[in-house]
């Protein structure tokens, strides 16, 4: 699978503020080097192997990480207020109807993935949100992958305007699971 290169330096630029730059330079070296190299000359609209993205999140818990996923989910985090932007991108999103702006990530999916999709299962109006990727290879299956993916669902959640969203991520391929489904509880405003 590719994926858009946007991904890993978006990772790679939370690490760097976060932990700092000697931190970062520690976990790109303990990459393959193509990795490293991509860091240095890549764009983000360039496609790249989706394992190099998930060596760099394997490196990271590893090295500064505490192995649970928490830092994949950070990156994610951090990459989804990136590709929300500024204060007007975030006020189009609170103007929208939230089913309408879930339904319209797998637009998003298919812009920076080259295989599979995302599909919402269910959206109720008791504050949960239901879906799945689909379609990914098994060389695509990361527990650091779909980590990433639940940090940057409940940023988009936080961005429709959802209160105290979590997620959870109960049936996973890279656990054996036959299908990778998250469920997204909120609180719905019924001010």
């Amino acid at each position: 699978m590719q994926v858009k290169l946007m991904n890993l330096l978006r990772a790679a630029e939370h690490v760097r503020e976060t932990y700092g730059d000697a931190e970062l330079q520690r976990v790109v070296r303990a990459c393959p080097p193509s990795v490293g190299h991509r860091l240095k000359t890549g764009i983000g609209v360039e496609w790249h192997p989706h394992a190099e993205a998930m060596a760099f999140y394997e490196a990271a818990e590893k090295i500064i990480g505490c192995g649970d996923g928490r830092l994949a989910r950070a990156c994610g985090s951090y990459a989804a207020k990136k590709d929300l932007g500024g204060l007007t991108r975030r006020a189009a999103f609170w103007l929208a109807r939230p089913d309408f702006v879930w339904k319209r990530v797998n637009h998003f999916w298919k812009r920076h993935n080259d295989e599979g999709g995302f599909r919402v299962l269910k959206l109720d109006a008791e504050g949960l949100l239901r879906f799945e990727v689909f379609g990914v290879g098994d060389d695509a299956v990361h527990r650091y992958g779909c980590e990433s993916l639940s940090g940057w669902s409940l940023e988009m959640a936080k961005a429709v305007g959802w209160k105290r969203p979590s997620i959870e991520h109960p049936e996973c391929r890279a656990a054996q699971g036959e299908r990778c489904i998250w469920l997204l509880r909120f609180e719905i405003d019924r001010s």
